[in-house]
């Protein structure tokens, strides 16, 4: 006999969190695409000169950087910590969630890896790849323990607390992922 499928609106409204927080990592990290501007001949210049030269590329400011929905969603947290009032068991599980998200931030920082001189190693290309998967693997990891951990602090709310931790960190997600 089959075990009926119990659903979770919660577990359903995390799932779909950790869905857009991953979906927007990828699409931040394929935003970036390749060096020249993608396709073609001349790298997307149309083989118009030389690439620019960094030096005079203006820097970018913190005023043009995306959004970033983990950073919303801790602030989220630290800010609902102090305002849902919560006892000893709930404290504790909020405070490993906030932690897994730091983490989760951390290794998305850290997403960002540098080719290695080419002088110092045999294979640069080969390293560089392997260092990015690696980067990718520890921040699918911390992903997947921030969603648990998000799973364990909303299953220790009450009613009312869930109610407006849940309202609060889907307008925190919703205002960090904005354009």
């Amino acid at each position: 006999m089959s075990m009926p499928i119990r659903f979770d609106p919660r577990c359903t409204l995390l799932r779909a969190i950790f869905v857009l927080l991953a979906g927007l990592c990828c699409a931040t990290a394929l935003a970036q695409g390749f060096p020249g501007g993608g396709g073609g001949h001349g790298g997307g210049r149309g083989g118009h000169g030389a690439p620019p030269d960094s030096a005079h590329r203006a820097a970018p400011s913190d005023a043009n950087k995306p959004p970033e929905p983990l950073a919303s969603l801790l602030r989220s947290a630290h800010a609902l910590r102090q305002d849902l009032l919560l006892d000893a068991h709930q404290t504790e599980r909020w405070a490993a969630m906030q932690d897994a998200l730091r983490d989760a931030l951390d290794k998305q920082n850290s997403l960002h890896p540098k080719p290695a001189d080419a002088a110092q190693v045999p294979n640069p290309a080969l390293l560089f790849v392997e260092d990015a998967a690696a980067s990718n693997g520890a921040y699918a990891a911390a992903l997947e323990k921030a969603a648990q951990s998000l799973h364990a602090a909303f299953d220790a709310l009450d009613a009312r607390q869930r109610k407006i931790a849940i309202e609060r960190m889907s307008a925190a997600l919703t205002d960090g992922a904005a354009p």
